[in-house]
């Protein structure tokens, strides 16, 4: 008997490739239903949502609950869902033909695993570096803001770990990316859902951790590749680090506590915060430059109705 899926998209101003991400899910065998979780879009694209999901069987849309974070739309998102699987996909993903099809089937058919992810690419054709990842650890985070690996990688592991280009075999990772997450609805309910405590960012990893801490392994499926826009969104890069940061110090405070004395773990907690602290004017003049396209592209088209073509 065919296995169903129920597809978990959160929103937050995510910009015209919802459409396209929405339309490819549609697409897929093996499709439960899509529930769409709206964390806060502009009017006139919760309008488009909520017709579109009038006329569509298939697809659910839930809203007026706000921006509650990521993790938080996740877990409300799998309460509403049918499917004996559930995927967690971002909604600047566009997945291909059959792929939770095959996913669900690499799932079955390893039957430690709990959680699967696929190959990310992003729309220029490289593969992404969060496709397989090292789980958070006090020496991972040390490398990464002190840039330790690049003394020797082995003594001192990154966050993300390096693949081969034409990589296919599936295998069993530490971490994936939670731009595609897919898991069991009754394994992801009984354990909780997702920390809600993490707003944006570091949550996928937190629960990455609490599936090995109870015992479960994380499968990657590179022959499934799906395209990743990535900051599709329009929300600033102050943002996305200023929640990151935040996300870090709660992982490293959640896991870590009780594990070192009372003087490591601030020093990591420090060390995530001067990471935010150098990135600052990098950040600042991204933006910067942001802000004077989107003047100028203004400026050179004043009367152009920017609605006219608009998809969701």
């Amino acid at each position: 008997m065919e296995k169903r899926t129920s597809v978990i998209m959160v929103s937050y101003h995510t910009g015209p490739i919802l459409d396209e991400a929405i339309r490819a899910v549609l697409n897929q065998q093996g499709l439960e239903e899509i529930i769409v979780v709206d964390n806060g879009n502009p009017d006139e694209v919760r309008g488009k949502l909520r017709a579109w999901s009038d006329k569509e069987e298939k697809m659910k849309y839930l809203t007026g609950h706000g921006n509650v974070g990521f993790a938080k739309g996740c877990n409300i998102g799998a309460k509403s869902a049918n499917g004996e699987y559930i995927l967690f996909l971002n909604p600047d993903c566009i997945i291909p033909e059959n792929a939770i099809k095959n996913v669900v089937e690499e799932l079955e058919n390893n039957k430690e695993a709990w959680l699967a992810g696929c190959c990310l690419f992003g729309p220029e054709g490289k593969r992404e570096a969060i496709n397989k990842r090292n789980l958070l650890s006090p020496k991972v985070a040390m490398s990464e803001v002190l840039q330790l690996w690049r003394i020797d990688e082995n003594k001192f592991p990154r966050i993300n770990i390096k693949e081969e280009e034409h990589e296919e075999k599936t295998s069993f990772v530490p971490a994936i990316s939670g731009a595609f997450m897919l898991i069991k609805r009754s394994r992801y309910l009984d354990m909780g859902g997702m920390d809600e405590g993490y707003f944006f960012h570091v949550e996928d990893l937190d629960f990455c951790k609490e599936i090995k801490v109870q015992g479960g392994k994380i499968l990657y499926v590179p022959s499934v590749k799906a395209v990743h826009f990535r900051s599709s969104s329009d929300v600033t890069n102050f943002f996305i680090e200023y929640y990151k940061t935040l996300g870090f110090q709660r992982y490293f405070s959640k896991h870590y506590y009780n594990t070192f004395s009372g003087f490591f773990l601030p020093v990591i907690i420090a060390l995530i915060w001067t990471r935010f602290i150098i990135r600052m004017p990098k950040i600042i003049l991204r933006e910067t430059k942001k802000y004077l396209v989107n003047i100028n592209v203004k400026a050179v088209s004043p009367n152009t109705n920017q609605n006219d073509n608009k998809v969701v």
